[in-house]
């Protein structure tokens, strides 16, 4: 009974977000398929085979493409803000040569 309910509550997911590819995005399962598979089934910005999420641009809504969940986290963290994510590039550029020795 209790995998019935498993099975029934995964295939709502797949349905929901199925129906979310097409009502949000304006894309179908078959081109979001397609997409992932120019991509090598890989996040456009790290590169990971994590699932891929649709990646859209919040003002005209356009898809930009697919990418792992934690890089559209971080994005949305950024407000998609360029000048934000070059501060945050220099930022971990900077840390990443200082040497700082802590005490033992």
């Amino acid at each position: 009974h209790r995998e019935h309910l498993r099975a029934y509550a995964k295939s709502y997911q797949t349905v929901r977000w199925m129906r979310e590819l097409g009502t949000r995005y304006e894309l179908t399962l078959d081109q979001y398929h397609a997409r992932s598979e120019r991509q090598n089934f890989l996040c456009k910005i790290c590169g990971s085979d994590e699932r891929l999420v649709v990646d859209h641009d919040h003002k005209t809504n356009k898809v930009r493409g697919l990418i792992c969940h934690s890089c559209n986290t971080g994005l949305g963290y950024f407000h998609d803000d360029v000048s934000s994510l070059r501060s945050a590039i220099g930022y971990l550029g900077y840390n990443n040569s200082v040497v700082v020795e802590l005490p033992s």
